[in-house]
């Protein structure tokens, strides 16, 4: 293993998080030979274990009672100054326009558009950081390719297809590291 090869891996193996039995077994023989790293691997266990710690000291970090109280009365206050601007008599015209378009709604008798279906691949997991959690938050976001790109990743792509545009859904770990993709056609 290199040096270069060892910094990929470094959070990982500082925090003891998922790593192959080889990557592990590999990384600890780099660090026997290699006093740079071992430097390194240090201060990323001190950089994660300050900010673990920092985590905790803010979770115990609230506003006083007072400042609650008096966030609470202001919005108390606009709350009543935006009912005394609205009469009463004003709400009828609203709830007359939102019934009629109910009932335009309900009697239409014109058949709604069938919406496109959607072809997606299963979910392929990409290979950094630690794999998803059971119950880890995760966020979905749908992102724009060129089907060129996929040759990268190992996809099998008609060689006239260049600058053609795949659709791809990529899930985010908490971590924000992207965790899996997918390719919608």
């Amino acid at each position: 293993m290199t040096c270069r090869e060892f910094i990929l891996m470094a959070r990982d193996y500082g925090r003891d998080e998922w790593m192959s039995v080889d990557e592990r077994r590999a990384a600890a023989s780099h660090l026997e030979s290699c006093g740079g790293c071992r430097r390194r691997l240090e201060q990323e266990r001190a950089l994660s274990s300050g900010l673990a710690a920092w985590a905790c000291r803010r979770r115990e970090v609230a506003a006083p009672a007072a400042v609650e109280t008096a966030v609470v009365a202001a919005f108390r206050g606009r709350k009543q100054k935006f009912l005394k601007r609205w009469p009463a008599w004003a709400a009828v015209p609203i709830a007359a326009a939102a019934l009629l378009i109910a009932v335009l709604l309900w009697r239409s008798d014109k058949p709604q558009p069938a919406a496109p279906v959607e072809m997606v691949t299963e979910f392929v997991p990409l290979r950094y950081g630690k794999p998803l959690e059971p119950g880890e938050p995760i966020q979905l976001i749908r992102i724009q390719v060129p089907q060129a790109e996929l040759l990268r990743l190992g996809m099998p792509v008609a060689p006239d297809s260049g600058a053609r545009l795949v659709k791809a859904d990529v899930v985010l770990g908490e971590d924000g590291l992207a965790k899996a993709i997918r390719f919608v056609y």
